[in-house]
């Protein structure tokens, strides 16, 4: 993938996230982070391009096992819609790369994949996801499900709405609303400016009250008797969005 080598090839050295040897992106300097216990992942790769791609570090998408500003660039293809807080993932996924690092992000669209009949996840859910610390075990959808559902604009107003509340500091330097890798997807290529000298606290943040949606979807990968409904006081605070925007 043409983008990926000019925006991370060598001499730069970074992770990529579950990479895969379905999919992988060669030339690159990467160390490949998967997670403990991930063995049907590792099945479906040798099953469908004869190998696996092996694991350098073992952890998960969140947090990670890197010091801060370690890294001169962040991958991931197709990770953020398993990560069940999405601002969380983002914000740890940005404390990893150093200042003027990259984060590259390939995320499914809505409108290419077998998510195109579930509805756009909208930004309040997010920031109750992140409000209220989701978690895998939390969440009333399965691990291997996509907790989000995406469009472009989606993950692009996210990004900055996270910027504006002083979150990231990041620059986007490219998006693609069709990825140039497989196309079932979409591409946001963004620059690490700086770590926030004041960023938004975890905890504080998530004790604030947020506006949020109220949501039940009735999918076949759903936990039985669970679903996705809670109810914050949708109250002013540094991360909240007006639903009525």
């Amino acid at each position: 993938m043409e983008l990926a080598r000019r925006y991370l090839g060598p001499p730069q050295r970074g992770v990529e996230i579950g990479a895969s040897a379905i999919n992988p992106f060669p030339g690159l300097a990467t160390w490949n982070l998967d997670y403990p216990g991930g063995e049907l992942f590792q099945t479906a790769q040798e099953a469908i391009a004869g190998r696996a791609a092996p694991i350098d570090v073992l952890g998960f998408g969140h947090p990670l096992p890197f010091r801060g500003g370690s890294l001169d660039f962040l991958l991931t293809s197709h990770v953020l819609e398993h990560m069940p807080d999405t601002i969380a993932s983002l914000a740890e996924w940005s404390r990893v790369v150093k200042d003027g690092g990259t984060v590259f992000l390939i995320v499914p669209h809505r409108a290419r994949t077998f998510d195109a009949n579930r509805p756009r996840t909208p930004l309040e859910h997010h920031l109750a996801d992140y409000a209220s610390g989701m978690t895998v075990e939390a969440s009333a959808m399965v691990p291997t499900s996509h907790y989000h559902v995406w469009e472009t604009a989606d993950l692009v107003a996210l990004v900055e709405h996270l910027v504006g509340v002083g979150l990231l500091d990041w620059e986007l330097l490219e998006v693609e609303d069709v990825d140039s890798k497989v196309g079932n997807g979409f591409t946001l290529v963004a620059r690490k400016r700086s770590q926030p000298a004041a960023p938004v606290a975890m905890a504080d943040a998530r004790s604030r009250p947020v506006a949020f949606h109220q949501l039940t979807l009735e999918l076949p990968f759903q936990v039985a008797g669970r679903t996705v409904e809670h109810t914050l006081p949708a109250e002013a605070s540094g991360l909240a969005a007006d639903p009525h925007d």
